[in-house]
């Protein structure tokens, strides 16, 4: 039987060479048919021949490179439907962190390096063909003793994807599955929250930037000038709500990640080890002088809404400070969540 590999991708000239040079060969080397919606040869639409070659693939390959957003909504359809998915990138930096997580392969087009990716995806697909790579994701993850109602496809060709019931691996999952993500989600967690104080110094910083220009024009009072340093400090705001709402959900999907997986290795034993304490202790100690930043930060936005200067400015503080309220919820929640397990358990001594 034909193994089958579905591409997706953006599509245009540096794309095309992507896909004939760099992801097909190990592929075909390996056994598999390579296609992408743009080589089927039915005339269908484009939607359908992406779902109908996503469905009856055996492997994805799903590259993310300038985080296209369609390629990043047929991911999120191969992860509903449960498909095996390698996922790849040209800047793996600029990754979402929920998705760091899982299966990840970067590459670039310097001649070496394409080298050494192929022999890294021949060893993947070598892993995946002996039964050796357990594929998770967001989906599976999370959807968690539930099932889907039908999945209705206004097509005749429905494909096998009339129904997906039952997306739930966590009953297979172990201790040590569970001990990973809940390391994994902590780090994830900390990794986020060590980033703030630079980017709130640097929203410091570019308000009083902000604040000395609007002073300037007003001395001048010039209206003009006065309108382009609010709106420039409008926009600055703005951008930040913008930044801490992506930050707000990655700590609240990892934030989930580390009470399930916690929530998992107490139902798998009685006993909470060290090294599930010291995750714990990390996201103490990192939580704790977050929150205390992140309510300065709020209250020096509030002060400068407070002094009610332009609507625009307005929106863009209530903004950030509704941002800001959430992150805190979110890291008091986790702060909270550590709390109670020391409080359960005998915290372990530290050793120097």
């Amino acid at each position: 039987m034909t193994k089958r590999a579905f591409v997706i991708m953006p599509f245009g000239a540096k794309f095309d060479t992507v896909y004939q040079k760099i992801i097909s060969p190990p592929l075909q080397e390996a056994g598999y048919q390579v296609d992408r919606a743009d080589s089927l040869s039915d005339r269908s639409n484009i939607i359908k021949k992406i779902i109908k070659g996503m469905n009856r693939a055996d492997i994805i390959i799903a590259d993310l490179t300038d985080n296209n957003p369609n390629v990043f909504y047929e991911l999120g359809i191969c992860h509903a439907m449960n498909k095996k998915v390698i996922m790849i990138t040209q800047n793996i930096d600029v990754m979402p962190f929920d998705l760091k997580q899982y299966v990840l392969e970067s590459y670039t087009k310097d001649i070496d390096d394409v080298d050494k990716f192929h022999k890294s995806l021949q060893s993947l697909l070598q892993s995946i063909s002996e039964d050796n790579i357990i594929f998770e994701n967001p989906v599976s993850d999370f959807w968690s003793n539930n099932t889907t109602e039908d999945i209705i496809v206004s097509d005749s060709d429905r494909s096998g994807i009339e129904k997906i019931k039952e997306i739930n691996h966590d009953d297979d999952e172990g201790i040590l599955d569970a001990r990973i993500k809940l390391d994994n989600s902590a780090e994830a967690i900390v990794e986020v929250t060590e980033k703030f104080p630079r980017i709130f110094t640097e929203l410091t910083h570019q308000l009083i930037s902000h604040s000395e220009q609007l002073e300037k024009a007003s001395k001048a009072k010039s209206t003009v000038l006065m309108h382009r340093a609010v709106s420039a400090a409008s926009e600055t705001v703005s951008n930040f709500a913008d930044q801490m709402a992506l930050s707000n959900d990655t700590l609240e999907y990892q934030a989930k990640q580390f009470n399930f997986s916690l929530s998992k290795i107490k139902s798998l034993t009685s006993n909470i080890s060290n090294d599930d304490l010291i995750a714990s202790a990390h996201l103490d100690t990192s939580m704790n002088q977050a929150i205390e930043n992140a309510k300065e930060l709020k209250a020096s936005i509030q002060s400068t809404k407070d002094m009610n200067i332009s609507k625009l400015y307005n929106r863009a503080s209530t903004k950030a400070i509704d941002q800001m309220s959430r992150i805190i919820a979110v890291m008091e929640s986790i702060r909270d969540t550590v709390a109670d397990q020391y409080r359960s358990t005998e915290v372990p001594e530290q050793v120097d």
